[in-house]
């Protein structure tokens, strides 16, 4: 069973595919949730639905102990304000679009795994210079964006990020070396080791995160 699709479109263009908590726009990138989960009794009525985008979802799936986690009420409370907002006052809708452009951390953080799995591929890393980006990784802790993830999901996305990290120093430690002196050939070795073990990494980490996200959800 799911939502019924007509009630599905009307809330998405009620909602004008905005999530109903942080009032990012979201496109095709929109989940609806059960506000009173399925698993708890929950029923696929469309007033039992919030569309929510994909760092929200996550946020709100979350079960760590960090903080106060999101009730039924205020989720209903959420989207009724929302859709309140999209029918009353444009304005506001306007300036939400405005300042909500950027993807979520967590969101930008699965495009960073997917794109280092890209780079990290292939066996020529004697001759090869491409560093591992870092940047949503970066931006993710500062935003706490990693407290919402079960511990073990948490601690492989940081294992993962210590590879990425080590094989960054790495690259940065052989531009000191001329190529094909000793020194070089020891570092590109050991830059070898660690992409294959990164290259092994990143597979998990993006399924965990495209999990922990819902990213093979459909509205």
């Amino acid at each position: 069973m799911a939502f019924p699709d007509a009630a599905v479109a009307q809330l998405l263009a009620d909602c004008k595919r905005h999530c109903c908590v942080c009032f990012k726009w979201c496109g095709t990138k929109m989940h609806l949730h059960h506000i009173h989960a399925r698993a708890d009794g929950g029923a696929d009525d469309i007033e039992n639905a919030i569309p929510v985008c994909l760092d929200c979802h996550a946020e709100i799936e979350s079960r760590t102990n960090m903080g106060r986690q999101f009730t039924r009420a205020e989720l209903h409370e959420h989207k009724r304000r929302w859709l309140e907002i999209c029918r009353e006052q444009p304005a506001v809708l306007i300036q939400a679009n405005r300042a909500t452009a950027v993807a979520g951390p967590l969101e930008a953080l699965l495009s960073e795994l997917e794109f280092n799995d890209i780079l990290v591929t292939g066996e020529d890393h004697h001759t090869d210079y491409a560093t591992p980006a870092l940047a949503q990784f970066e931006r993710a802790i500062g935003a706490n964006a990693l407290g919402s993830l079960e511990v073990l999901d948490r601690e492989q996305l940081f294992r993962t990020y210590k590879s990425a990290v080590e094989v960054s120093d790495l690259l940065r430690s052989r531009n000191g070396h001329g190529p094909g002196g000793n020194s070089y050939n020891i570092i590109s070795g050991k830059i070898g080791l660690k992409r294959r073990q990164l290259r092994e990494q990143l597979p998990a980490a993006i399924a965990n995160l495209r999990k922990v996200l819902g990213a093979n959800e459909t509205v």
